[in-house]
């Protein structure tokens, strides 16, 4: 986790960006609540160690699985 804030943190800089600044993440996921509460995991791992805000949004797997192979999505 430091080491990930380290690198976050020289990004910011870098971007000469700060976190009130910094957009909110969107997670993409399948839709299911397994898939779900993995991507919540994920969501408080990213708010607790970079301090940024994250939202999940689910997806059907066919919505899901062209919207990654396009691009059209930020973190998933």
């Amino acid at each position: 986790p430091q080491e990930a804030l380290a690198h976050f943190e020289k990004a910011l800089e870098e971007l000469r960006l700060t976190r009130d600044r910094f957009p909110v993440m969107t997670l993409s996921c399948p839709e299911g609540e397994i898939r779900y509460q993995m991507a919540l995991l994920i969501k408080h791992q990213i708010e607790r160690i970079l301090k940024i805000q994250c939202q999940i949004q689910t997806h059907p797997w066919k919505e899901l699985f062209t919207k990654m192979t396009q691009g059209d999505y930020q973190l998933g």
